[in-house]
């Protein structure tokens, strides 16, 4: 059974990369990203390093990106293209420290080190296998960037790409339902074939009595975060689906969505959850505002006020007619978000981000190489692994990209839906981010945005 869907991916992914347009692989792109315990090639021949399936599509993406002069011409100039140079050179500083840094700290610099450890201890730093995948993971990331800088100035794949967000975020809400239907039926036959990655799945943990929905994810915080990041993308991104007819779909996609952010039972999600919230009022008080100034953001708040009006109204009638029901709810969220200071897990995810800044100080703010230590913070994570050099590249590549300007009405509205929807994922990378890579779906946010920007 798991060589039989392995041989499924590849002969999708094949299929996808040998076709004339890039609807196969952006759609396999998204989808993919639901299966993140799913090693599309057996362990077994790797080492043990489980290769999921979007780092897979993406090198097939870059190739896509290679196949032309142009493509081919875009990467070797991207040291010279603003802003995506700083993106390089994050990228080049970090391959130096993680090539030199293991060795020039060994057994000097106490690490967390990435792959399972027992509880709450520390060892030294030393070079290691984990320097090779995570730098070569990084090196992914930042190349998928250029990819899509790339072929999404073409406007046929940027609709496809949207096209494809759509079917990504349904994805997620199928796994979502499948591991929730596991708890009733008996379809770990459906489940155990996309589960066979060697590092440690969480998906039979339970809170309250009841099991934390994990989709096709390693664990619930992994699920939460992607349906998080597709729920802000989706609900920002909504006004460029333009026929009216599929409008309902969207909007039934963000409602579910928003219910598998729940069923994951993620403190970190939970809390991104509630930042979304604020930014959904934000956005629509400043659409309110430059609707005057702006054809596009025209007619586009009062839809949005009223169906905000009427879930406030429905709950307050819910509320005073049967109090009672949002117990579970409160008791759920005390226990995952005021209480989870006193968890074994919080405690020990302080303890590696405690570790790994330690381990900056002690390497002179160089790093530790990408795969040299784990912290439970993105930031930390990242600054402590490709140091402060390259923190610096990197935090400058986001701020320019953040300041993009689009080149037509079309790109406006989505370069500042990238702005409202990069908040929520952030924030889940900043609670729960183990190590410097700062993900595939952002690498796609990123090239989205230069594939708009004026600055071409």
């Amino acid at each position: 059974m798991d060589i039989g869907v392995i041989l499924l991916f590849w002969f999708l992914a094949l299929l996808a990369f040998t076709s004339k347009d890039l609807k196969g692989l952006l759609y396999l792109f998204f989808c993919s990203m639901s299966f993140g315990s799913f090693a599309v090639i057996p362990p077994e021949l790797t080492g043990g390093l489980s290769l999921t399936a979007t780092p897979i599509v993406a090198v097939l993406i870059i190739f896509r990106a290679l196949y032309t002069i142009e493509g081919r011409s875009f990467f070797v100039n991207c040291h010279a293209i603003k802003p995506l140079n700083w993106l390089f050179y994050f990228w080049v500083v970090a391959v130096l420290v993680t090539m030199f840094a293991p060795r020039l700290f060994i057994n000097d610099v106490l690490i967390i080190p990435v792959r399972d450890t027992p509880f709450m201890k520390a060892e030294f730093l030393q070079p290691s296998a984990q320097n090779f995948s995570q730098i070569t993971y990084l090196t992914i990331s930042v190349f998928t960037v250029f990819a899509f800088s790339f072929l999404l100035q073409q406007p046929e794949n940027r609709l496809l790409a949207l096209k494809g967000i759509f079917w990504g975020g349904v994805a997620v809400i199928f796994t979502g339902f499948l591991d929730l239907a596991s708890q009733y039926a008996s379809i770990d036959f459906l489940l155990s074939p996309f589960r066979n990655a060697t590092y440690t799945l969480l998906t039979d943990a339970q809170v309250l009595g009841s099991k934390r929905i994990t989709g096709l994810m390693p664990e619930a915080s992994s699920f939460g975060a992607l349906s998080i990041a597709f729920l802000s993308t989706t609900y920002f991104l909504k006004s460029t689906y333009f026929q009216s007819s599929f409008k309902p779909f969207v909007y039934v996609n963000i409602g579910l969505l928003l219910l598998m952010v729940w069923l994951s039972t993620s403190s970190a999600a939970y809390v991104a959850l509630g930042v979304f919230g604020l930014l959904v009022l934000f956005e629509i008080f400043w659409r309110a505002a430059v609707s005057t100034k702006s054809r596009l953001y025209q007619s586009s708040v009062l839809p949005d006020v009223i169906a905000i009006f009427l879930i406030i109204i429905g709950l307050l009638l819910l509320y005073l007619i049967a109090p009672k029901v949002f117990d579970p709810l409160y008791e759920l969220f005390d226990i995952m978000v005021f209480k989870k200071s006193e968890s074994d897990s919080y405690m020990e995810r302080n303890f590696w981000t405690e570790v790994s800044w330690q381990a900056l100080i002690d390497s002179w703010g160089i790093g530790v190489g990408a795969g040299g230590t784990r912290a439970s913070n993105g930031v930390v994570a990242l600054i402590s692994n490709v140091g402060i050099i390259g923190a610096i590249f990197y935090f400058g590549f986001v701020f320019k990209t953040f300041m993009s300007q689009a080149n037509s009405i079309f790109g406006e509205s989505i370069i500042s839906a990238f702005r409202w929807s990069l908040l929520p994922s952030f924030v889940t990378w900043i609670l729960v981010g183990v190590t410097p890579d700062f993900g595939l779906y952002v690498a796609f946010l990123y090239g989205l945005v230069y594939g708009l920007s004026t600055k071409h």
